[in-house]
């Protein structure tokens, strides 16, 4: 899953694929969440643009919004403050999985 429980938080499994049209959410393929970032990966442009867009997005602030790992990579791991799975999916317009029985 790409979305993860955290202690006062989430921790987001996302896909990032940078120089896109425009700044938007892709979808979610596999354990990622995919999203388009209008910036290129240089001089760190696309990870802040990147934070920028997830705050904006699921109504925190933009402090609340860390990488955890990956900032070089297009595969990142991130930790978000202050909000719960269910809400934060809610905020993205994906509906959760029905629970396997």
């Amino acid at each position: 899953m790409f979305i993860l429980e955290g202690e006062n938080g989430i921790i987001l499994s996302v896909k990032v694929i940078p120089r896109a049209a425009k700044t938007a959410l892709a979808g979610v393929t596999g354990n990622f969440l995919r999203v388009r970032i209008k910036a290129p990966p240089i001089d760190n442009a696309a990870n802040e643009t990147l934070c920028d867009f997830l705050a904006k997005t699921l109504r925190v602030r933009r402090g609340a919004v860390n990488i955890l790992s990956g900032a070089a990579s297009r595969t990142k791991r991130l930790y978000i403050d202050g909000i719960g799975r269910s809400e934060a999916l809610d905020r993205l317009g994906i509906s959760p999985l029905p629970p396997v029985v």
